[in-house]
């Protein structure tokens, strides 16, 4: 039996209400559906934002534990600058670590990892409009460009 056979005889204004009450009743279960997977989508999002927000410093602080004493605390400093996002200070830091040629495999792969991950988000910042990581971005190439000058 189809829907246009259960409402044989009825008016044209029941079938319209019918049809109102159908409709929103599949809207409304619509909007459940769509909140849920928006509500699934948001928590893998501030999961994977909270898993990133900053460089992987464990992996660092292993490769770093044997370190001489300078350079540990030039890796501390380094990603306490990233965790603020104090990018000027954090990249100088990663590059000084990243160009020491008496770092392990190891602590050259941590430096450049975290790095990486600096510029990335600095980068993102700033196609985002944050004031911050627009000058930072601005300091760093001053940066660059006095090295290449010496």
């Amino acid at each position: 039996m189809t829907y246009k056979d259960r409402t044989v005889g009825w008016t044209l204004k029941q079938r319209e209400a019918l049809e109102a009450i159908f409709y929103t009743i599949l809207e409304i279960q619509f909007m459940k559906l769509y909140r849920e997977i928006l509500v699934a989508v948001a928590m893998v999002a501030s999961l994977a934002v909270s898993c990133s927000k900053g460089p992987s410093a464990s992996s660092g602080n292993k490769a770093f534990a044997s370190a001489d004493a300078e350079t540990q605390k030039m890796w501390q400093a380094a990603t306490a600058a990233a965790a603020t996002n104090d990018y000027v200070t954090s990249v100088t830091f990663f590059r000084k670590l990243y160009d020491n040629p008496n770092l392990t495999e190891a602590q050259h792969k941590a430096a450049e990892e975290n790095l990486t991950v600096v510029y990335d988000r600095m980068s993102d910042a700033a196609s985002k409009g944050d004031a911050a990581a627009v000058k930072a971005q601005e300091e760093i190439s001053q940066l660059n460009r006095e090295m290449r000058g010496r």
